[in-house]
């Protein structure tokens, strides 16, 4: 199953903020860019290795979805710097949840720059501190590693039990 989000929507988001990004000189947009442009290159390797990030997967393509309809490449003027900002917040926000389970699930030398790229921006920016409170850190450092390590301990459980 292929993840929610259309390819060409990841695609014209990735454009979008690379333009913002450029335009504004802001981190915010370059990391979202480079974000959505691995979950476009990744679709299938995502829709095999993200079932805990559901959630934020739907949440994202909403997103991506108003953010798309509302700054195309066509609409004139842009947003404001806040505005592209708050978005890719938003979207790093979700992309670093998913992007999480999939290196948990993976390894790390499943990652691409882009993951890479936007995982170390969500571990060292100072905006997303684990025990900070909030569901974003609650789930990346908490929940996430122990439902994927649930998983594959009960996996490996039945494997054995099948073997015997």
């Amino acid at each position: 199953m292929p993840i929610p989000i259309p390819n060409a929507l990841l695609v014209e988001g990735g454009d979008l903020f690379a333009r913002y990004g450029d335009a504004f000189d802001d981190v915010f947009a370059r990391v979202c860019c480079r974000g959505l442009q691995a979950l476009a290159a990744q679709q299938e390797t995502y829709a095999a290795f993200t079932r805990a990030s559901a959630d934020f997967m739907r949440h994202l393509h909403t997103e991506l979805c108003e953010f798309t309809a509302q700054y195309s490449l066509s609409v004139q003027p842009g947003p404001s710097l806040a505005l592209v900002q708050e978005a890719a917040f938003c979207m790093i926000e979700d992309m670093a949840l998913i992007m999480r389970e999939k290196k948990l699930r993976m390894g790390c030398t499943g990652l691409c720059a882009g993951e890479e790229e936007l995982m170390a921006f969500f571990e060292g920016s100072g905006y997303w501190k684990a025990g900070d409170g909030t569901l974003v850190t609650d789930v990346y450092y908490a929940q996430l590693p122990a439902r994927v390590l649930h998983e594959l301990l009960e996996r490996t459980e039945n494997a054995v039990r099948s073997a015997v």
